[in-house]
């Protein structure tokens, strides 16, 4: 009886240490995580959100915004994230982890916000303890882990590029004699088309909004599909003006560059007219190959001539046709025209160079 009693006492005082043990412990690792929230605390609460509680702040040097959205996302926080760095500023809200609303300066999507985000080497951060979105807006619910993933290979690809591209100052030009068929979507063509007989990668960020990742990987594709190269010497094409690989083209006049032109099928699928003659036809000898029944084997040829593009149907046995109109000798095209070669439709178009329009962004409040 007093053997049992003796244990079931030791078992108590054994429990008790324990227990002492683990609230100590506890605490040890609660003031560690106090401390290191103090040391983000540097920073004013915002003005206009001053009636929610602050429960982390700091700066993007010591916590990543990767290592920031996926803690929110992982740990279900509900709460409101603003970041901001110089002007640029950026803000999440969050419930139960998910993204339920989000804007950042110049970005279109939320994609672009947690890019733009994760891009931030430096800033500030905010997190309040509630979910701040403007009235009438319908929240969304957006896992926050595939973006972050996503952005993350973003950066990986920014910085790829930039290695590739150290130098903004780099000039290309346009390749006269492209091999194969060549497709283009309508970025890269607009791209295809600035560069023309020579420009810097600086020139080309000056004459648009795309970012530096973006126009980069354009410009890696078109050098990929060898439509553009690096010009050595671009004093001498900036003097000259002229594309050396097109040396069989004669330019309109030395104040206006040669013209390009493109058809472009119902999928939105483009055909560069790049050579001084373009064949049309169903093989693929052909600079614009169409794998269609109608289609003769040598159906029809574009000429790039001082009056413009001129079409010329090559004997087909179905006929070619510009606005239901049956070619049957030189037809110049003009901006626009429906040009049918058997049953295949193409419409063709006539780059015009101009500067992209400003958008306006809309003003973040704070």
């Amino acid at each position: 009886m007093v053997a049992r009693s003796l244990n079931l006492l030791m078992n108590v005082f054994l429990s008790v240490i324990s227990t002492s043990a683990r609230a100590a412990t506890a605490a040890k690792t609660r003031a560690s995580w106090l401390r290191r929230v103090a040391a983000r605390r540097l920073l004013p609460r915002p003005a206009k959100l001053s009636a929610l509680r602050v429960i982390l702040e700091g700066s993007l040097r010591h916590f990543t915004a990767g290592e920031l959205l996926s803690l929110l996302g992982q740990n279900k926080h509900t709460g409101t994230l603003d970041a901001k760095l110089g002007e640029a500023r950026a803000r999440l809200a969050f419930r139960d982890g998910r993204v339920v609303w989000a804007e950042a300066t110049g970005a279109r999507d939320l994609g672009e916000i947690v890019a733009l985000l994760m891009s931030w080497r430096e800033g500030d951060f905010w997190f309040l303890d509630d979910v701040a979105m403007p009235e009438g807006v319908t929240p969304m619910a957006v896992d926050i882990g595939p973006l972050v993933a996503a952005a993350e290979q973003r950066v990986a690809e920014e910085q790829r590029l930039l290695k590739l591209y150290p130098d903004e100052q780099m000039t290309f030009r346009v390749v006269g004699q492209p091999q194969g068929d060549v497709k283009l979507h309508p970025e890269e063509f607009a791209v295809l088309f600035q560069i023309g007989p020579g420009r810097t990668l600086a020139q080309l960020r000056a004459g648009g909004d795309r970012s530096a990742v973006d126009l980069y990987g354009i410009v890696a594709r078109l050098q990929a599909a060898r439509l553009i190269e690096v010009v050595e010497d671009p004093d001498a094409t900036q003097s000259t003006r002229k594309i050396p690989a097109l040396a069989n083209v004669k330019p309109m006049t030395d104040a206006k560059p040669t013209p390009i032109g493109t058809l472009t099928a119902d999928d939105g699928t483009m055909h560069p007219l790049l050579e001084e003659v373009t064949t049309i036809g169903r093989t693929a000898a052909n600079a614009v190959a169409l794998t269609d029944g109608s289609v003769s084997s040598t159906h029809a040829r574009v000429v790039r001539t001082a009056e413009g593009f001129v079409l010329e149907d090559s004997g087909s046995r179905n006929g070619t046709y510009v606005n239901s109109e049956k070619v049957t000798g030189k037809r110049v095209l003009a901006d626009g025209d429906t040009v049918r070669f058997g049953k295949v439709l193409l419409t063709f178009n006539m780059a015009v160079e101009t500067s992209r329009k400003d958008t306006t962004q809309p003003e973040m409040k704070a």
